[in-house]
């Protein structure tokens, strides 16, 4: 009986982040049904969802011991958390006013966000290439919020500034990941967000019913699981082999958008979205090729 040869790591990476997308956009349509069926505020839905991921975490420091807990960077946890606390409030309340699948394009350009900030943070260099596609990927951005052809409405101003917070956030990331393990900021993370949440939920609070209270369970499960899965892919394979898959969301966006909501993307959302996103994948392209000619040419000792 012959063994069955194992799943090759990028295919892993490719199904992870395509479980990753359908999580991110199932946990999106849940959290704007709570919250316009049962009045429950976004606000107090995103404390719970960072109150389970919380929960769900323990077992997780549990297995890594307290060494986990051990940080040389503190403030910069403190700073993260205030940046990633904007940009998930800005989210969830926005999802309350702008269609799932225009939200789901216009977050495309996190890392677009991410690239200008580690440019004047990192001082990293800014080429003609990647200038032009920042370029290029914003105009995408103007495609999909069309300004003075529709209404800048508050909604589109949060996913900018939910957007920009979370770019903002990831060249952290980047700063952290240079002496921190990514299970520590993802702890110092989901439990420096649980205050920040609670400070806004409580002005709007309501207290849950039972079944309210197991849609906040479901929607803490499927952001955890988002999380995992997302740090999966990018572990099984290389960023600009699982990126591409990460263009689902759109197509997620646009199906749980429609049967739930009865909304159907325009054009301009498609065309946009595509834009942005193909940006970002030549971004993420160019800067493995950059590295592994940078690799190439150091000499071995």
């Amino acid at each position: 009986m012959t063994t069955p040869s194992p799943t090759p790591a990028p295919l892993l990476g490719m199904a992870n982040m395509m479980v990753s997308a359908f999580c991110t956009q199932f946990m999106n349509g849940a959290v704007r049904e709570l919250s316009l069926t049962t009045g429950i505020h976004p606000f107090e839905i995103a404390f719970f969802r960072c109150l389970f991921g919380s929960i769900f975490l323990c077992g997780m420091v549990a297995r890594a011991g307290l060494g986990a807990l051990r940080t040389t960077r503190p403030w910069m946890h403190v700073l993260r958390a205030v940046l990633n606390a904007t940009s998930m409030l800005s989210f969830f309340l926005a999802l309350n006013y702008v269609p799932i699948a225009k939200l789901s394009a216009l977050m495309f350009t996190c890392p677009l966000f991410a690239a200008l900030g580690a440019a004047a943070v990192l001082r990293e260099k800014i080429g003609p290439a990647r200038l032009g596609s920042l370029v290029v990927g914003f105009c995408g951005a103007l495609m999909v919020m069309r300004p003075g052809f529709e209404e800048m409405t508050l909604g589109l101003w949060l996913a900018v500034l939910s957007a920009a917070t979370w770019g903002a956030a990831l060249v952290l990331i980047k700063m952290q990941s240079r002496t921190e393990s990514s299970l520590t900021i993802a702890i110092y993370a989901a439990n420096l967000l649980l205050p920040l949440n609670l400070a806004a939920a409580v002005f709007f609070w309501s207290w849950p019913g039972l079944v309210s209270f197991a849609w906040l369970a479901g929607i803490g499960l499927l952001g955890t699981i988002s999380q995992i899965a997302l740090g999966n892919a990018f572990r099984r394979a290389d960023a600009s082999v699982v990126l591409p898959f990460d263009f689902t969301k759109l197509i997620w966006a646009a199906l749980i958008g429609y049967v739930m909501f009865g909304e159907i993307p325009d054009a301009w959302t498609w065309a946009g979205g595509t834009v942005i996103f193909a940006s970002t994948l030549f971004i993420a392209y160019r800067e493995r090729t950059i590295r592994r000619v940078d690799t190439a040419a150091v000499p071995a000792e």
